[in-house]
């Protein structure tokens, strides 16, 4: 382990600890070569001599080293390590001053709304980024959510590609699970892989923490976790009854059960900046939102009180809706009523000036005769339809290459369905990714179909056990061809 002073391949000075994780330690340094401040991350004496480790700690470096987002913390350089000196394995990253959420959660009850919205905003580009990328984050808590002047950034990977992922059960078979517990899915809790979807459980319960002060599924043993993730986790609103219900759908989503009901990670960062918009908006027009506790409730039951019900009130010194005025009658029918009554007057005063003689014609003279006819209404006047000429040219679809491709993916499924003894239920599996490809591709949702695209090379990964042959080669080849052709957006 390095000291405060030494000075690593004669170029990193350390200058202070930073801070101690499960597998290694983090120190403020002094790169002296381009005479900056860096953080060194140096892997765990008792954990650098195992191979399988070892592993993971270099994988996590390389991918790191080779993403480029402004979410995700970069990698400046990587120092292998030589186990036959006891010299470790070390990376070398930027430093991020600002702390990590973790301090922030555990100085205040919880976060306002608006922050949480915007680091998980952030912290959703990135997972995007990395999921497009083939890669799966695996670690996404508060401890590994860094600021830098105020922009939240990714670190501390237990990363690994998707179709590496039956690899990495392997690696964590011993009982070394990788991501703290209260934040891991409930599929990687049944032993599946990891998969973007179960990053999108972390940081759904990244933003519940946030919201309302506390964990959805509070847990000390495995044991309890498993228990409590067969059932839906509680609402925000149940927990903090004054942020309303508008962050309860999106929250709920992101923690769903089935990895597959999950959104994308962009999905989930605009559902929670919808939700704070609308609360922004209750506040601004002065509702209030009254908790009722629930009659069916049993009072002994100590979550009793975070059970409601929301609604909304007009304030009490608001003054009440005005009265609507009756609108004026349009100046036509004015007129129109106008040159009736003088009509009728006229009519009545011929009849009794005729009345007077027994020879006098009723009929008034012609040049007493008024005609009457309503004020002229202008016909609009039909724009023609334009002929075949006039028809502008559709603009190409920027989703076509990547609807040909998926084609190529429903029917290698198939070929692979045909050639293969695999489950139904895998199948039926790979179908429905497929579908919801499609349907997010028509839609023009293109950063869910990349989502979804991860999704099924994570599914074709969990099978490559069973599957083989052409067939699921020409699978993998389409579904990567796939995920090149989706329009960026």
């Amino acid at each position: 382990m390095p000291i405060v002073g030494d000075v690593l391949a004669e170029r990193y000075r350390i200058d202070a600890p930073i801070g101690v994780g499960g597998m290694a330690s983090v120190y403020r340094a002094a790169d002296l070569r381009l005479e900056r401040d860096v953080a060194v991350k140096v892997l765990l004496p008792n954990l650098a001599a195992d191979p399988a480790i070892a592993q993971r700690f270099e994988r996590e470096a390389r991918a790191l080293a080779a993403t480029s987002h402004p979410s995700v913390v970069k990698v400046f350089d990587v120092e292998a390590g030589d186990p036959s000196t006891g010299r470790e394995p070390f990376y070398v990253m930027e430093l991020c001053d600002g702390g990590s959420l973790a301090d922030r959660l555990g100085t205040r009850d919880r976060l306002d709304p608006e922050e949480v919205v915007d680091v998980v905003g952030a912290i959703a580009a990135g997972l995007a980024d990395l999921h497009a990328r083939g890669f799966v984050h695996r670690d996404v808590k508060p401890h590994n959510i860094l600021f830098d002047h105020e922009r939240a950034r990714l670190a501390d990977f237990g990363l690994a590609r998707s179709e590496e992922a039956s690899e990495l059960t392997s690696l964590t078979a011993s009982g070394a699970t990788v991501g703290t517990l209260a934040y891991i899915a409930p599929e990687l809790l049944r032993g599946d892989p990891a998969t973007p979807a179960s990053d999108i459980y972390a940081l759904g319960v990244v933003a519940f923490q946030g919201l309302t002060g506390r964990l959805p599924r509070p847990a000390t043993a495995v044991v309890e976790l498993v228990e409590s993730h067969g059932e839906p986790a509680p609402t925000v609103s149940s927990i903090v009854p004054e942020l309303g219900t508008s962050f309860d759908g999106p929250i709920a989503a992101a923690l769903a059960i089935d990895p597959m009901a999950r959104p994308a990670p962009v999905e989930l960062a605009d559902g929670l900046a919808a939700a704070s918009a609308g609360l922004d908006k209750a506040e601004a027009a002065g509702t209030r939102v009254v908790p009722v506790v629930a009659a069916s409730i049993d009072p002994s039951d100590p979550d009793a009180d975070t059970v409601t019900e929301i609604r909304s009130e007009w304030p009490a010194d608001a003054p009440g809706p005005a009265r609507p005025e009756r609108p004026a009658p349009p100046v036509g029918i004015l007129a129109i009523g106008a040159i009736g009554l003088a009509l009728v007057a006229f009519l009545a005063l011929t009849s009794l000036l005729g009345d007077g003689g027994a020879g006098s014609d009723p009929t008034p003279p012609a040049s007493a005769a008024i005609s009457v006819s309503p004020p002229a209404v202008a016909t609009p006047t039909a724009t023609p339809a334009p002929t075949s000429t006039q028809d502008p040219t559709p603009p190409p679809d920027p989703a076509a290459a990547a609807f040909a491709a998926l084609d190529r993916v429903d029917a290698a499924i198939e070929g692979l369905a045909a050639d293969n003894e695999i489950k139904k239920k895998d199948l039926d599996t790979l179908r429905k990714r497929a579908g919801e490809i499609r349907k997010a591709l028509e839609a023009g949702n293109y950063a869910q179909a990349r989502d979804r695209s991860a999704r099924l090379s994570a599914d074709i990964a969990k099978i490559e056990d069973r599957a083989q042959g052409d067939a699921l080669e020409d699978l993998k080849a389409a579904v990567s061809d796939l995920g090149e052709a989706i329009p960026a957006g």
